[in-house]
Order: C-alpha cells, then sequence, then structure tokens
C-alpha cells in the first residue's frame, strides 16, 4: 500500500513540472514580438507608416513658367474686359499677322504691341508680323498662332484675282480675324467685292474699311451692284492715294483692331488644366 502511495506521489510532481515548463513559454509557445506594420513609401520622398503624404503640407499647386516668370493659378491674368481671372494659369498668348503692305505698314508702329501690354500686361501676348508689301492672298504663307489676322485684299485687287478665288484663298488660311481691306482713292478699282466676300466668310471681322470711310472729310458713293460704300474721298493717306497715314493706321487699330483681338485673347490666357 505505502508503495502505491509512493508512486502516486511521485507521478503527481512529474505532472506539476510538466505544466510549469508550458506556462513558462518552453517548449508550444511563441514569445517573439509581432511584427511591425510595413512602411510605404510617399510621394515627397519620405515615409509614412500606412499612409501617404505630399509634401510637408499635404496640399500641391502648380507653377507654370511663362516666358521667363512663373504663374501661379491664382494670379497673373486678365479678361477682355482687363479684369483678373480667378484661378488662372497665365499663358503666353502668339497673335500672327498676315496680309499685304496695309497690314505690314500699320503694325510696324508696334501699336497692336502696345496695346496688347497695357491691356493684358506685358508679354501676355506677342504679335508676329508676317505680312510683305505687294503679298497676295494666294501668296500667303502657312504659319502658327493663337490668334490669326488677315488683311489682304487691295493687292489681289490690283491684280484682277477673281474676288471668289480670294475668299476661298483667306478660308484656307487658318485666320481667326479678317481685317477689310483699305479703301484705295482711285477710280480705277472697285474694292466692294472683295469687301462682301471677307465678309461673307462668316469669321469676326475688323472693319477697317468702314471706319476709314466713316472719318470726317471723307465722301462715298453706294456701289449699284454690291450695295456697299465706295470712297470717293479720303483724308489722311500717304502721298501714294493707297496708304493711310501712321497716325491714321494707330487710330484704326487702337479702335478697330485691338478691341477684337482683345476679345480673342482673352479666352486663351489660362493653362487648360
Amino acid at each position: 500500500m505505502n508503495r502505491f502511495l509512493f508512486q502516486a506521489a511521485v507521478a503527481a510532481l512529474f505532472f506539476a513540472a510538466i505544466m510549469t515548463l508550458q506556462g513558462c513559454g518552453g517548449g508550444g509557445g511563441d514569445s517573439s514580438p509581432a511584427p511591425a506594420a510595413p512602411t510605404q513609401a510617399a510621394p515627397g520622398g519620405t515615409t509614412s507608416s500606412g499612409t501617404t503624404s505630399t509634401g510637408s503640407t499635404g496640399s500641391t499647386s502648380t507653377n507654370v513658367s511663362v516666358g521667363g516668370t512663373t504663374g501661379n493659378s491664382s494670379t497673373g491674368a486678365n479678361d477682355a474686359g482687363g479684369l483678373p481671372i480667378p484661378n488662372c494659369t497665365p499663358k503666353q498668348v502668339i497673335v500672327s499677322l498676315l496680309g499685304d503692305s496695309n497690314m505690314s505698314q500699320m503694325f510696324l508702329q508696334g501699336e497692336l504691341q502696345k496695346d496688347l501690354d497695357a491691356h493684358f500686361g506685358p508679354n501676355a501676348a506677342i504679335v508676329h508680323n508676317y505680312a510683305m508689301a505687294g503679298d497676295q492672298s494666294n501668296s500667303a504663307l502657312y504659319i502658327t498662332g493663337d490668334v490669326i489676322l488677315e488683311n489682304y485684299g487691295a493687292a489681289d485687287m490690283m491684280a484682277g484675282i477673281d474676288p471668289a478665288v480670294y475668299k476661298h484663298n483667306i478660308m484656307s488660311m487658318r485666320a481667326t480675324l479678317v481685317v477689310t481691306q483699305m479703301p484705295v482713292n482711285s477710280e480705277l478699282y472697285d474694292p466692294t467685292p472683295y469687301l462682301a466676300a471677307a465678309k461673307s466668310i462668316g469669321l469676326p471681322v475688323a472693319d477697317a474699311y468702314t471706319y476709314m470711310l466713316g472719318m470726317v472729310g471723307a465722301s462715298t458713293v453706294i456701289d449699284a451692284v454690291t450695295g456697299l460704300p465706295r470712297p470717293t474721298t479720303l483724308v489722311d493717306l500717304e502721298p501714294d492715294t493707297i496708304h493711310p497715314t501712321n497716325s491714321v493706321d494707330n487710330e484704326i487699330t487702337d479702335n478697330v483692331i485691338a478691341p477684337e483681338v482683345f476679345k480673342q485673347v482673352a479666352p486663351l490666357r489660362c493653362l487648360l488644366s
């Protein structure tokens, strides 16, 4: 009997020792620390645990270099009326000119560039003059530009080019604004068929022709075929009786051409987002 009790006591002690070892993490437990959450690279070059960042402030902004300056999206451009455009990143607009001597002479004065600088700010829009004396609509250069003005007609008229061909040539130029030809103080030429053709294209028109006929001292007669006014007397012409004086060129630019150019430049002042 005593022997049986002794064996039972030894078994109990052995079982207790095993349980004590398991409770201390031996054998079946895992005492290693839990793995850390993975880190993720942030766009700004730093790292964060489980999140991303976009720079130190958490916000983004876009600056665009325009003509050597940096334009911010909150400043920098005016509309056609000269008022600031909100949330606009400025874009430099290219205004290209095509035409004969009337156009080339008119813009030698730089009046349109002055008007654009005064209205939109310096270098907001840049004028490129491709007009050449004696040029006709069938010899126009293929040019690029955001706004393209054409002022053909006088040389076409003097060369006897068919007004229908003249109209077709104008429509092929990618022009965005028609500047009507200057009237010629001569009974040898009838400008009204070319004027009618230019106005029938459907493009916006800066009507320099009509402005000159309305100047003090000018007189006109209505053409029997086209129903449009023809000049009988013009004022402020150069001695060649074909080209307006520089002062008249500037007056036409300020009062007729520039306002129409402003309308086309203003919507192009902001970069598309």
